[in-house]
């Protein structure tokens, strides 16, 4: 299997909707993929806009990359309860 990309680049290419892998991510333009398990994804509303939902599935180490890659803000609290920001 060829590589496109290293996973900045396919952060990229989700956001600009085009498809890209690397060895650990992939993404068909809609869909941001890391392994099998779907990490983030387009929805479209129908009116020519949208929104990208991000799927936070860490535990406890509180580095979530998709932060880092401007992908979602940071959330200073969750269920009205304050979240580390290590």
């Amino acid at each position: 299997m060829s590589y496109s990309t290293d996973d900045n680049g396919v952060i990229e290419n989700f956001m600009k909707q085009k498809d890209a892998k690397s060895r650990t991510l992939r993404t068909d333009g809609q869909s941001l993929w890391s392994f099998d398990t779907r990490i983030a994804e387009h929805i479209p509303d129908g009116n020519g806009q949208g929104a990208t939902i991000v799927y936070d599935y860490t535990y406890g180490g509180g580095n979530y990359d998709a932060q880092k890659f401007g992908l979602c803000p940071l959330v200073e609290t969750r269920n009205d309860s304050p979240r580390s920001t290590r």
